[in-house]
């Protein structure tokens, strides 16, 4: 006699609502095409530096390093959430664009460690530089004597450069995030540029 055949249960057909395989495998996408990028970045800019550049000059090549992180980062991240996305295979819109988020928070958090570890001993080396050089002032501000303009200068200089730093790299993780988000939502509906192509051309009226 024959044994009955039932169904599999819902629980095995509809997938994991949290699949860190996907995550990953966008992180690591996203995490490689950031360095490429960076470093294409890097050496365009070092190529067409100028070794006689006017304070003009500068705040433009800054401007334009910020431009290219973001692109960059928008661009990495897209890739690496799409990746995520289209690995999620029945997940839901909503799920998709969590996962892409996902795959974002851990490239980032990766980067930021790396950071810490390569960049700490110099940063906390400038740290205690400038906390050399400030003490001076500030027994200056105990004595109440008045403060060089060229210190007050180079202190508004360092305020405003760190604000603009802090602004820059909130935009550039906010637009990462973005593009990780929308990449996931895109890689888990299937679009791609010849995809889209292809529906565009098949969506058009003829012209008899």
């Amino acid at each position: 006699m024959k044994e009955p055949h039932y169904p599999a249960p819902y629980a095995a057909i509809v997938p994991a609502r949290l699949s860190w395989g996907p995550v990953f495998a966008g992180a690591s996408i996203a995490f490689v095409a950031m360095a490429c990028l960076s470093l294409l970045g890097s050496g365009a800019g070092i190529l067409a530096a100028s070794a006689a550049a006017t304070e003009k000059g500068g705040i433009g090549a800054g401007a334009g390093a910020g431009l290219w992180l973001t692109l960059s980062g928008l661009f990495s991240y897209y890739a690496g959430g799409w990746i995520t996305g289209r690995m999620m295979a029945g997940a839901r819109d909503l799920e998709n664009v969590i996962h892409g988020l996902l795959c974002w928070a851990t490239a980032t958090l990766v980067f930021l460690l790396m950071c810490s570890v390569v960049a700490g001993p110099s940063v906390g080396g400038a740290l205690g530089a400038m906390g050399l050089q400030t003490a001076p002032v500030t027994d200056v501000r105990r004595s109440g004597e008045r403060i060089a303009p060229s210190t007050r200068r180079a202190a508004d200089a360092s305020a405003k450069a760190a604000g603009t730093i802090s602004l820059l790299g909130f935009l550039c993780f906010a637009v990462e995030g973005m593009g990780a988000g929308l990449g996931a939502y895109a890689g888990g509906r299937g679009w791609s540029l010849p995809v889209m192509m292809e529906r565009r051309r098949n969506a058009s009226p003829t012209i008899r």
